[in-house]
This record gives C-alpha cells, structure tokens and sequence, in this order.
C-alpha cells in the first residue's frame, strides 16, 4: 500500500499477448453466431462500402455541383432575401419588440458617478459568475428612468446579455441577491 492509502495494482501477465499467437477464443462460440459469421457480415458492410465509394460522377455533373456549392458571386439572391426577411421583422411585427422602450433616454441621474459607485459597492465583480472583466451595470426593473442604488447591479457583459430573457425569472433572482 501506498502512503496515500491506495492499493498498488501489479501486473502479472505483461508481455503474454505476443504477435502470433492465437487467441483463446478463436473458434468459440460468441453468443449464437461463431466469430466467422460476424467476420463475413463485417466484411460485407465494407464490400457495400467500396461500390457506393468508388462511383464516378461526370464532368458536367461535377462542375454543377461545385458551382452550386460556391453560391452566387453577387450574392443578389441572399441580399434581397435577407433584406426581406428584416423587414418582415421590424419593429412591431417582431416577437421581441416592446413599444420602442430601447430608444428612451436614462435618467438624468444616470452618469459616470453612479455606475462607478456601483461597481465600488460590488466590489468589481459580476453578482452572477464574480467575473471582473467588461462590467456593466444592470437596471434589475428594466426601467431606465429608476436609477436607484437598490435597483442596480453589476453585471459582466455576458451575463447582462443572458437576463434581456425570462425578465421575471431575472427580477427574482435579482432581487435576492441584492438582500
């Protein structure tokens, strides 16, 4: 036994499976099947294999498929798609719009000061993960105008991008922190 109370393993058979020499189990019995059986059905899958493997494609066929994997070069067909797609979802026909919230202006209490004061009072840290890179400070009501010390909290830049989702479930565990 070590010093460490763990039990010392040895090896008493190294060496024993040498290059030539036939396993035990070469003609037993596996299960139902005898090995040979499961050899010729793996043998099988490989031969299947190969065909689909070695068939050719024409030239013409060849340069199709490469030029469709290249796409257009203009990208005209992306551009208007995609520029269809943002219109489709501007403002009030996307699921995430609120009203126009994210354009009104912060407090006028909201300055340098303040942000810094919070973080002073945090200690540097994110509240979430203690992480003490690119800190934000996060409204726990998701009003701007409320620039109250109480409902503030420092956050990284990668968790203030996980609480813009389930906001109750946020506010809560906010909340909580902050007692």
């Amino acid at each position: 036994m070590d010093t460490n109370n763990t039990p010392v393993i040895k090896m008493k058979n190294r060496g024993k499976f040498k290059k030539g020499r036939i396993p035990w189990n070469k003609d037993k019995k596996i299960g139902k099947q005898s090995k040979g059986t499961i050899q010729k059905r793996s043998n099988a899958g490989k031969k299947w294999h190969k065909k689909i493997k070695g068939t050719k494609i024409g030239i013409e066929r060849n340069r199709k498929i490469s030029i469709s994997q290249l796409g257009d070069k203009n990208n005209s067909k992306g551009k208007i798609a995609r520029e269809k797609n943002r219109q489709a979802h501007l403002r009030e026909k996307s699921f995430l719009w609120r009203g126009g919230i994210s354009f009104e202006p912060y407090s006028v209490d909201w300055t340098k000061t303040l942000k810094r004061s919070i973080k002073e009072r945090d200690k540097f840290r994110c509240q979430l993960c203690f992480n003490d890179n690119k800190l934000v400070i996060h409204h726990i009501d998701y009003n701007k105008k409320n620039s109250n010390p109480n409902n503030l909290i420092t956050l990284c830049a990668s968790c203030h991008g996980k609480t813009n989702t389930y906001r109750e479930k946020w506010k809560q565990i906010f909340k909580q922190i902050m007692k």
